[in-house]
């Protein structure tokens, strides 16, 4: 059974993340190493045909997110498209039950975050009806802006797994109100997707079989990068 604790990071500023160790029995790190080993090949090729789209296209992404899909309310974000991240072609099996362990103790779990949530925050209250998992790979040289995650995910969970040292996920917290920093009036339009409109960063770092639980809120923008020359790997669950 997961155990939860609390991070570090300031939760009124971060909005509630909890941290796990020892996320996935060694039989399954195995399993993954593996189907990483196998499906790298695949996963720079993939992302080496969609840079090759880009460049000739100069579009954002030849496929991806649409953001936002959630009205914050005092923040007016344009639209943007994110690109997709790869996601291997291995298929985790029902055996792998951290997605389901997550679905299952999604009360108590939401419990933990509301303890300590700014009084201010924006999310999902409804029950889950859902849960997956993958395994997904972070291309080389990918620099994945701030974003919430859409508000459909009511928690969203990743276990750091290859190489042993890499670019952990960085959390941004609330998106700074641009309006009140100008001085100006009227509404408030910003990309929401830029690291300047964001006051703070922090991280959850990066070891291997550790990772984090939050819940989709107008606390919860985060990012990630890899520049570290090697495809940098996770397992991510998500409840719906």
């Amino acid at each position: 059974m997961l155990e939860f604790t609390k991070s570090s990071l300031d939760p009124k500023v971060f909005g509630p993340i909890l941290e796990i160790k020892d996320a996935l029995p060694q039989n399954i790190l195995t399993e993954l190493s593996t189907a990483a080993e196998m499906d790298a090949s695949n996963i720079l090729l993939r992302a080496a045909t969609r840079k090759t789209k880009k460049e000739k296209t100069g579009e954002v992404q030849i496929m991806g997110q649409s953001y936002p899909q959630f009205n914050y309310g005092n923040e007016d974000h344009q639209p943007a498209v994110l690109p997709t991240p790869i996601v291997s072609t291995y298929k985790l099996g029902d055996h792998i039950t951290l997605s389901k362990e997550l679905y299952d103790r999604y009360d108590e779990i939401f419990d933990l975050l509301c303890e300590d949530a700014p009084d201010d925050i924006v999310w999902d209250i409804r029950l889950p009806y859902t849960h997956y998992q993958k395994l997904q790979a972070t291309e080389l040289d990918m620099d994945y802006p701030p974003h919430t995650d859409i508000f459909s995910k009511l928690l969203t969970c990743v276990v750091y797994l290859e190489p042993s040292e890499s670019v952990p996920t960085s959390f941004h917290g609330k998106h700074i109100d641009q309006t009140e920093i100008s001085g100006s009036k009227g509404k408030h339009i910003a990309s929401g997707f830029d690291w300047s409109e964001f006051a703070d960063v922090g991280n959850v770092p990066w070891h291997h079989n550790c990772g984090y639980v939050f819940k989709a809120s107008n606390y919860s923008y985060h990012s990630y990068k890899n520049d570290t020359g090697e495809l940098r790997w996770i397992y991510m669950a998500n409840v719906e």
